[in-house]
């Protein structure tokens, strides 16, 4: 139940898809795409930077020091967020209420094939992810090499997705 349902909501509320999201309703259409990407982008740099690092202070002083440098880490976040307190955002409001409500507006987005679409690329991002992070470590074990390849391994999937993310936002700017 934790990890299943508390750890992937947590993940979700957090996540830079609400960033997407908030941003998205106060710029222009024409540079939502690219937006999108830089903030997909920055997921993934925290991706590069943070797997080799916390397997540097694994080695170096164990778990749960890392474990500990990672919540300092997390918890330095908040006085970033600070100024930001009280800024409104813009909204653009829509010019009609949708009709029928949120179940309607669910089974009408059901039956939208595009919608599933980008549902289904979501999920296959997400399956990758967490599949390469869970598994990834102990095949790289199993073929005799340490845990520095296995965190090496993920910051270069991270690089590589830093470069994607920004080409797939540039891409949907035309």
């Amino acid at each position: 139940l934790t990890m299943g349902v508390l750890c992937a909501a947590g993940a979700g509320a957090g996540s830079f898809s609400i960033l997407i999201g908030v941003t998205a309703r106060s710029i222009q259409p024409a540079r939502r795409s690219f937006a999108g990407g830089l903030i997909n982008a920055g997921g993934s740099f925290g991706q590069f930077i943070f797997a080799p690092l916390a397997q540097a202070v694994i080695g170096a002083f164990g778990w749960v020091t890392a474990l500990l440098g990672l919540a300092v880490a997390a918890l330095t976040t908040i006085p970033l967020a600070w100024p930001l307190r009280g800024v409104a955002m813009p909204l653009q409001p829509s010019a009609t209420k949708p009709a029928g409500g949120m179940w309607r507006q669910i089974v009408l987005s059901l039956r939208n094939p595009s919608y599933l679409c980008l549902h289904a690329g979501f999920f296959t991002c997400g399956f990758h992810v967490a599949f390469l992070v869970t598994h990834l470590p102990g095949e790289v074990a199993l073929c005799g090499h340490s845990a520095t390849v296995s965190a090496a391994s993920i910051g270069i999937i991270g690089l590589f997705n830093i470069a994607g993310s920004l080409f797939a936002g540039a891409l949907g700017t035309r």
